[in-house]
């Protein structure tokens, strides 16, 4: 068996008639900042991407969408963070949803991917980013996204939810008067900003990017590939 991953939107041919396996995981949320000075200020974290896998039949030499999600961006001096994207196959015959924003409103956390919304054989739920602590100014840690046979972990205080199985963690809140943490990829949320200092630049942590992964038969001897090689 081989494994392509896709980082971001192409198309696959498939090389034989068969089953073919499909993974996906959404892009992660960005969190939002806040430049408001105060022990209770910080923002919230961002939630992390859904994974969703299933097996699918594909003809040889037809062409399937694949769409990569992005990380949502974060906020800057005091604005909401942006969404992540889906990550999808063929036109979201397998989909997996992405993590959401937090906002700049200091308790406004990022819910994760929803599995219910996503498609597939088997799907799994991004984790929630954390509500920012409370009389520190400290921002909330990013919910990691989903891992391959798990939901990913929410964000814990200013902790980034820890990724697993090929899920990636959330970034850390920001201290007060710094900025959160980018979350780590795959489709992880970012980490709230800490409380600011309204003459400096604060921000949020950015969402990562999720993928496509599509596991497929070798090609055997004397088959011709697409592309026009084959293996003697």
């Amino acid at each position: 068996m081989a494994t392509l991953v896709y980082n971001s939107n192409n198309n696959f041919t498939a090389h034989r008639n068969g089953t073919y396996v499909v993974e996906c995981l959404g892009g992660g949320g960005g969190a939002g900042s806040n430049n408001r000075i105060g022990a209770n200020n910080g923002t919230s974290g961002a939630g992390g991407g859904a994974y969703a896998r299933s097996t699918v039949t594909l003809v040889k030499n037809n062409n399937y969408n694949i769409v990569v999600g992005a990380g949502g961006a974060a906020g800057l001096n005091n604005n909401n963070g942006s969404n992540g994207t889906a990550s999808s196959f063929n036109s979201n015959e397998v989909l997996a949803q992405p993590g959401l924003r937090s906002l700049r409103t200091v308790t406004s956390y990022g819910a994760g991917g929803n599995a219910g919304n996503s498609t597939g054989d088997q799907v799994y739920a991004g984790g929630a980013g954390a509500t920012r602590p409370t009389g520190a100014g400290r921002g909330g840690g990013g919910g990691a996204a989903a891992g391959n046979v798990n939901n990913g972990n929410a964000g814990d205080g200013n902790i980034g939810g820890v990724g697993a199985n090929d899920g990636g963690s959330g970034g850390a809140g920001g201290n007060a008067n710094a900025s959160g943490e980018n979350g780590v990829p795959p489709g992880s949320g970012g980490g709230g900003s800490g409380n600011g200092n309204t003459g400096g630049t604060i921000k949020g942590g950015n969402g990562t990017p999720g993928y496509v992964k599509i596991t497929y038969p070798d090609i055997v001897l004397g088959e011709v590939a697409v592309g026009g090689f084959s293996l003697a």
